[in-house]
């Protein structure tokens, strides 16, 4: 087994935290924390030198881990995620059912606390190829309907290709958004099929970057489409919810983290 370094908090009773330097001794002297390391003597509470950079080599960045369980016996939906901080944090959600994350990038700034909601972690779009890849209660898939007609779009680019569907879904042109993937499904296999353009009335496709080469073999089949679920803020669901909140290695200057919250509520799917 590889060393590691944890420290014991006596305000808490407990090891709170893993470091990534190895020591070879630790003192404290005249409020000074101190270490050696290959014969040479440090000081931890140096503020000249960039933060979680040890013995002068390479810097390592740092997490912070907690865990969200109100109610254990409760599914749950957790919603968003805020940070009590003067940073906003890379954050990686786990739960028993899904995962998620959230860029630092994507918080905001609202009312002296880092805001931002939870997007769930699909497969990648490209690779799909069973439903059962799907989870099955995710709003970022929608039936269409079925295929009566393909025909290439004589007035779209190459590979554009317009599909005519015998039966649609309620609200067929405002429930679909532009640029979602399209793909038929037979019994739990998908096939892409290229990216949504856009719908009409009378329950046409019109579809770009379409791989279709045969049209006539799509004939009575069903049409799937699957957006992009960054865009739905959907969200994680789990009786827990396992949050590591990281700071990439270039940041090096102080940052304070006082507190974490999520906003959640009982799932009933």
């Amino acid at each position: 087994m590889d060393p590691i370094t944890v420290s014991y908090s006596e305000n808490v009773a407990g090891w709170t935290s893993f470091w990534s330097y190895i020591p070879e001794w630790m003192v404290c002297l005249n409020s000074n924390f101190y270490t050696f390391n290959q014969g040479n003597l440090y000081r931890h509470n140096d503020d000249t030198f960039p933060r979680t950079t040890y013995y002068n080599s390479t810097a390592y960045g740092c997490s912070v881990q907690t865990i969200f369980n109100n109610e254990p016996t409760s599914v749950k939906m957790f919603k968003s995620i805020a940070l009590d901080s003067n940073n906003s944090w890379n954050v990686d959600l786990i739960t028993d059912l899904q995962d998620g994350n959230i860029s630092r990038d994507w918080f905001e700034l609202k009312e002296n606390e880092w805001y931002s909601f939870i997007r769930y972690n699909p497969v990648n779009l490209s690779l799909l190829n069973n439903i059962s890849q799907i989870d099955a209660s995710a709003n970022y898939v929608r039936g269409m309907g079925i295929i009566s007609t393909v025909i290439p779009n004589p007035f779209g680019p190459v590979f554009s290709y317009i599909v005519s569907l015998s039966n649609t879904t309620p609200n067929f042109t405002t429930t679909y958004p532009y640029g979602s993937s399209v793909y038929t499904l037979t019994g739990s296999t998908l096939v892409y099929l290229g990216e949504l353009q856009f719908t009409s009335n009378q329950g046409e496709v019109y579809l770009i970057q379409s791989t279709v080469t045969v049209p006539g073999a799509l004939v009575n089949q069903y049409l799937v489409c699957i957006s992009d679920p960054l865009a739905q803020s959907y969200g994680v669901r789990g009786y827990y919810l396992d949050i590591t909140l990281s700071l990439p290695v270039t940041i090096t200057t102080e940052t304070e983290l006082f507190a974490v919250g999520t906003s959640v509520f009982k799932s009933y799917m």
